[in-house]
């Protein structure tokens, strides 16, 4: 799914294997856009064309960013696996290519210690069913504009079923 692939875009280290016409990058630096490769802005008004078709070499833009790899993780798990923690509650909406198969990504949930896994049997987001240590859990399903949502899950929910060992929040999609 393109949401997924994004990523590899950002990614310094192999950049050429997902954005082919990229000049070679720092690998440990995260830059905050990608500017064309034109000499001057003449040259970049004659051939804006060229970017789209891969022509010309894409650079890394004006700010780098240090902090780049915890954006990057921050991202991957909050919009790609799509855990995010509002108030009292977990937001599952996961974003996850059917190309991937099945995502897993140990974490700890409530302080508990916890293996999420994401199935994209049916569809590559908006959980169907979540299950915790075996249990189906009660959710609510989120609105969002441009596709069906993710689910909420109330924290009390959860930490009625959670153990202090192992614990496995599995999520259909």
């Amino acid at each position: 799914m393109k949401y997924t692939n994004n990523l590899y875009k950002i990614l310094p280290v192999g950049i050429r294997g997902s954005v082919p016409n990229a000049d070679l990058r720092q690998s440990n630096a995260y830059f905050s856009s990608s500017d064309g490769k034109f000499n001057n802005r003449y040259d970049a008004y004659e051939n804006f064309g060229k970017l789209k078709t891969g022509e010309v070499e894409v650079k890394g833009g004006w700010k780098i960013y240090s902090s780049g790899p915890g954006i990057y993780i921050n991202q991957l798990i909050s919009n790609v696996l799509g855990v995010r923690f509002e108030g009292d509650s977990l937001v599952l909406d996961p974003v996850v290519s059917k190309k991937l198969g099945k995502v897993t990504l140990n974490f700890r949930l409530y302080g508990k210690p916890c293996e999420l896994v994401i199935n994209p049997d049916q569809g590559e987001f908006t959980p169907k069913r979540i299950e915790l240590n075996g249990a189906d859990i009660a959710m609510t399903e989120l609105a969002n504009a441009y596709r069906t949502g993710g689910a909420l899950v109330e924290k009390s929910v959860l930490e009625a079923q959670l153990t202090d060992a192992a614990n496995r929040l599995e999520i259909w999609l």
